[in-house]
Order: C-alpha cells, then sequence, then structure tokens
C-alpha cells in the first residue's frame, strides 16, 4: 500500500467513525428527550366513562369548608382534567342518587391524588352530609 492509499483508508475510517458517533450520540438525545418529556398517565380519558376514586384524607378548613383528597388510580398518575373545568360527583344518599358539579382545585403537575375544596351542609338532623 502506497501513502495515498493509507491517508484515503485512514480518511474513510475518521469518517465511518465520526458518522457512527454522530449516530449514536443522535439516538441517544431522542431517547433522553422522550423519557424526559413523558407525561403521565391520565386518569379522566372518556367523558362518559365513571371512574371511582377512593378518598384518602380529609382536612376541615372551616367550620363549612373541608379539602377532600382522593386517590388517583396510581401514584404516578395526573388527572388529566383541563383547568377551570369541573366533573360531576355521583353518590347515594339513602335511596337517592345525588349529583354535583365540583372543580378540582389541584393540578396535573400533582402526581396520584386530587384535590377538592367543598361546602359541607348540614341537615335539619345535625348530621354532616356531602353531596357526593
Amino acid at each position: 500500500m502506497n501513502d495515498s492509499s493509507m491517508a484515503m483508508a485512514m480518511t474513510t475510517t475518521k469518517l465511518a467513525i465520526t458518522f457512527g458517533v454522530l449516530a449514536v450520540g443522535s439516538l441517544v438525545v431522542i431517547v433522553l428527550k422522550k423519557l424526559i418529556n413523558r407525561k403521565p398517565p391520565k386518569t379522566l380519558l372518556d367523558p362518559n366513562v365513571k371512574v371511582q376514586l377512593k378518598l384518602i384524607e380529609k382536612e376541615e378548613i372551616s367550620h363549612d369548608t373541608r379539602r377532600f383528597r382522593f386517590a388517583l388510580p396510581s401514584p404516578n398518575h395526573c388527572f388529566g382534567l383541563p383547568i377551570g373545568t369541573h366533573i360531576y360527583m355521583s353518590s347515594l344518599v339513602g335511596n337517592k342518587l345525588v349529583v354535583r358539579p365540583y372543580t378540582p382545585v389541584s393540578s396535573d403537575d400533582d402526581l396520584g391524588y386530587v384535590d377538592f375544596i367543598i361546602k359541607v351542609n348540614r341537615c335539619q338532623c345535625q348530621q354532616s352530609t356531602i353531596y357526593m
């Protein structure tokens, strides 16, 4: 092999290594971007499907106002409701189905739970009732 053939082989090798490093580097950047920008799974995907949530915490804010915290399906879930939008909660109170609109006070940055601030009504029998 003469000097010009060796120089050509070295240049080709350097180009192949450069392109290989660029390809691997680009792949790493793409994978990292996807991992970093991955959004948490949403709890509310279909407005026509009811989702049952477990009440995990109650906090008394005032004599007639409470904060209710409900667990989402997993600690990684977000609620998935646009800001300022309400949902309808339903419950059987006695034999009557009661449905009320409530707006969450937590954001989709809060994972694993959703909070609602709700006024609690006292009925004539002096039992605390909340319609959810």
